[in-house]
């Protein structure tokens, strides 16, 4: 897609600082200084996960490897050595030099071959993104965005002289590389803490974080088999019909207090139901709020892109969620499925929808709140071995969530666990706050740097370079001595197949 206004008018009227540049820098267009390579069309009937030729597709760019292969004849001027400049032309418009094997270069990608020594590769790198986002911003389209081989030639890029590209370079790199080290610690302190969180559910599941607290209160405690007693008498008061699972233990999946038992979930679920199912086209942004399988998130309901429903009032009745319900997600990826949430008492009155389920325990005897956050610890592990699996998708039913394995406590010591649980995450929660903190700042530091950079304020000025303006002359006459030796009409443009081939095998 051909840009309407003229990019050099896109980017001197541009507030963003990464297309700013030094007042005696030059500019120069991307097309003196390289040239651009769009990708082939390739036969998708050829295509091949074991056999041929990887494949660069769109999505592989930024990975440096890809699952698709290209079983046929080829070009060999389609073909991608590592350190290539790539270009995604369909959606953000990603740049990134190829990190695989040699690979051939599908269609809506484009490489970037650059011709001139007078531009330094590496300052090419840190220079390309800003202009990509900006003509990404500045191209509209009622679906994906296209990006133009023609645009990219006519980027206006920052031109300092050659010996200050050099130096640009040289101190962005010192400063990224140490940039990049306090990144690394941040991150691997926020995989410690995820480890952390699962270390104290265990912890709590075993009966460690309430092991001091049982055995000042031994005199308190219900029995288990008090406990299994109320339940049993709770199932005698109901139809036989509505029993979903015997009190028979499950398999043990780790030792528990000799106080605790193992039980079925659906042993201590008042009722289970299926959400709601309502046509796409039924959804709107009035009536009656409906909670989805995207408004739970990380074990809490999340308030975003709600949608509503006109109900009528006995939909409501069967459908409304009350403060202590669970809610869990009964189809989702095979990574998602099985998430979970307690809805809390300060929710707007919602129902939920047909790929949830919601779960009702019985009062005194489980709290939702722990049983979420059994979920988060145990759901994974369940779910993968019983979860019904498909091509990129699960599905659990009310059954599964029956024949669950739950490690039932006395209920005093329930509130007494959710208690520690959440005292050792809000300090979790604390550290992940600064660390979240810390990486927005550090991604703000990187885009300042680049900013000096690009201003000609990050290394100090040489009055013995070459002026700009020169090297710019050069980089003209360099390229008219190319397009000279060149025959007329003449473009870098993939061939056929038919005309001049290698063949994979």
């Amino acid at each position: 897609m051909t840009l309407i206004v003229p990019l050099i008018q896109i980017v001197s009227q541009s507030k963003n600082p990464l297309l700013k540049k030094h007042e005696t820098w030059e500019r120069v267009e991307l097309c003196l200084i390289a040239d651009v390579l769009n990708g082939f069309a390739f036969d998708s009937q050829k295509f091949s996960k074991d056999h041929g030729m990887p494949l660069i597709r769109i999505r592989d760019i930024n990975g440096g490897q890809t699952e698709c292969n290209y079983n046929g004849e080829f070009d060999p001027q389609c073909l991608v050595n590592f350190g290539d400049l790539l270009v995604g032309m369909d959606g953000d418009f990603n740049t990134s030099r190829w990190k695989g094997s040699t690979a051939l270069l599908n269609q809506r990608v484009c490489k970037i071959i650059q011709k001139s020594k007078c531009y330094t590769p590496k300052f090419l790198d840190y220079v390309l993104p800003a202009y990509l986002q900006e003509i990404n911003k500045n191209t509209s389209s009622l679906t994906v965005k296209h990006l133009s081989s023609q645009s990219i030639k006519e980027i206006p890029l920052p031109l300092p002289p050659l010996p200050e590209q050099h130096r640009i370079v040289t101190k962005i790199e010192e400063l990224f590389t140490q940039l990049d080290a306090g990144v690394a610690s941040l991150k691997k302190v926020q995989a410690q803490l995820k480890r952390y969180r699962q270390a104290v559910l265990k912890a709590a599941f075993e009966g460690r974080l309430t092991q001091e607290w049982r055995e000042e209160h031994k005199e308190e405690i219900e029995p288990v088999d008090v406990i299994r007693e109320r339940i049993e008498r709770i199932w005698k008061t109901r139809p036989k019909s509505n029993f979903t699972q015997s009190l028979e233990e499950p398999d043990h999946v780790f030792t528990i207090p000799h106080n605790w038992a193992w039980i079925h979930l659906g042993s201590v679920t008042e009722s289970m139901k299926n959400g709601i199912y309502k046509l796409p086209n039924f959804y709107s942004d009035k009536g009656f709020a409906c909670l989805r399988m995207y408004n739970i998130e990380n074990g809490k309901i999340v308030w975003k892109d709600i949608k509503r429903m006109t109900l009528s009032n006995d939909e409501i009745d069967d459908y409304l969620l009350k403060e202590g319900d669970f809610l869990v997600n009964r189809v989702n990826s095979r990574e998602l499925v099985g998430k979970s949430a307690v809805i809390p008492d300060n929710l707007e009155r919602c129902v939920y929808e047909s790929k949830n389920i919601r779960l009702r325990f019985f009062k005194d005897i489980v709290h939702s709140k722990l049983v979420n956050y059994w979920f988060l610890h145990y759901s994974q592990k369940f779910f993968n071995k019983n979860a019904q699996q498909t091509v990129g998708m699960a599905s659990i039913n009310q059954n599964q969530l029956s024949i669950m394995p739950f490690p039932l406590s006395p209920y005093i010591e329930q509130l007494v666990m959710i208690e520690e649980i959440e005292r050792h995450f809000s300090q979790i929660d604390h550290i992940e706050n600064i660390i979240t903190t810390s990486l927005r700042q550090a991604e703000t530091l990187r885009q300042s740097i680049l900013k000096q950079a690009f201003e000609g304020r990050l290394v100090p000025q040489d009055p013995n370079d070459e002026p700009a303006s020169v090297l710019l002359e050069r980089i003209k006459a360099e390229k008219a001595c190319h397009a000279a030796g060149t025959k007329k009409g003449k473009t870098l443009q993939p061939k056929s197949p038919k005309r001049k081939v290698r063949d994979v095998n």
